[in-house]
């Protein structure tokens, strides 16, 4: 088939449960002018585009399974959509959106092993990526293309060849509350973007470096606080939590984190000073 599940001009609708695979197009389209419907609970396999959605806003697309297409999902045009706690899995790429996809939410997603980028925003503005696991892409677990006012937060980026990629002309981006493990470079600023914000994330075991900064007027750190780097190599004397010396940003931009975080160890707890609780929660309360 082309398409295994199609949406034109349709609201209120619920598609679970279903298996697309192994269509020429789309396993499951939601196409022009569609509203406040939910996809979720499909396994999405080996086509060309898992989930498509142009034009259609308002929909939650939510525990969803989408492997071996050559995007899990793309969107086109629609804005104010909820990605929510779906699976990505080596496709060719996780999740791509273009062309005005603005203010969409983009949350719980298990973002891993896809050829290329996890996730890249190109012409939109105004999207929330929090709380993803985004691990082993083979390029970038964020491409930012023409993307402005991108949030990242809370989430992990381990494994990818950078962490967050910053392609072409994106601006006013925040990034916060992110740790970048093991990635070959945790972030890279390319020379036309400026006015970003990135600050209280932290920076461990990344290959080549942590950073790169090639482009002006980005900002890494607030005014209250920069980012944890494991190689800074300043001191903090008055204790503070803040490093004395500013941590330097590799790149042609000169740029400095002015108020990199500083951890010398934890705490050694005195013994009998904490007591052990071994009841947790069940994740069903």
């Amino acid at each position: 088939n082309e398409e295994g599940i199609a949406l034109y001009l349709c609201k209120f609708n619920k598609i679970n449960n279903n298996i697309g695979n192994n269509n020429t197009s789309c396993g499951i389209n939601i196409g022009g002018a569609n509203y406040e419907n939910k996809i979720n609970d499909n396994v999405i396999e080996s086509n060309n585009v898992g989930i498509a959605q142009q034009s259609s806003n308002e929909n939650k697309i939510f525990n969803n399974n989408a492997t071996y297409n050559d995007s899990g999902m793309f969107l086109r045009g629609g804005s104010n959509n909820t990605i929510l706690g779906n699976i990505f899995r080596k496709n060719g790429k996780g999740i791509h959106m273009d062309s005005f996809s603005n203010n969409n939410n983009i949350t719980n997603n298990i973002i891993i092993d896809n050829v290329f980028d996890g996730i890249e925003i190109r012409d939109s503005i105004g999207n929330a990526i929090t709380t993803n696991l985004i691990l082993s892409q083979g390029d970038a677990g964020i491409r930012l293309n023409r993307a402005n006012k991108t949030e990242i937060m809370h989430s992990r980026f381990d494994g990818n060849f950078y962490g967050i990629y910053f392609d072409i002309s994106s601006h006013n981006t925040t990034a916060l509350n992110n740790n970048f493990t093991n990635n070959g470079m945790g972030i890279s600023i390319q020379s036309s973007n400026t006015f970003n914000t990135i600050y209280n994330n932290s920076f461990i075991s990344n290959t080549f470096m942590a950073a790169e900064d090639k482009g002006a007027n980005n900002n890494w750190n607030s005014t209250l606080i920069g980012n944890y780097w494991d190689d800074y190599s300043g001191s903090d004397l008055n204790d503070d939590g803040i490093g004395d010396d500013p941590y330097n940003i590799t790149g042609l931009a000169g740029s400095r984190d002015y108020l990199p975080i500083w951890d010398d160890g934890p705490e050694i707890i005195p013994p009998g000073s904490f007591t052990l609780n071994s009841t947790a929660d069940s994740p069903d309360t």
